[in-house]
């Protein structure tokens, strides 16, 4: 597995961590669960081919931005950026 894959995956890691108590939280996004698995999902498919991992960050970005406020949150901008990664993969 290359460095690029690794640390995308590090990352994928580290923010469903914090997906995972934001959904615990009082008032927690309505999209979280979504999110969880969405993460979860690019977590498993790190080896997809480009056209997949595209897919797949591409429905990740639609979903945070769905919610303009959410998308500017420091979680949402966190999500973006990991899609934008794992997009990129080489």
């Amino acid at each position: 597995m290359s460095g690029g894959r690794r640390s995308v995956l590090r990352r994928i890691a580290k923010t469903l961590a914090h997906v995972r108590e934001a959904r615990h939280g009082r008032d927690h996004h309505v999209f979280l669960p979504v999110i969880e698995e969405s993460l979860d999902h690019m977590r498993k498919n790190i080896d997809a081919s480009s056209e997949t991992r595209n897919r797949m960050a591409a429905a990740l970005g639609r979903i945070v931005t769905e919610d303009y406020a959410f998308s500017l949150s420091e979680l949402g901008l966190e999500l973006l950026r990991i899609a934008d990664a794992f997009a990129e993969i080489k």
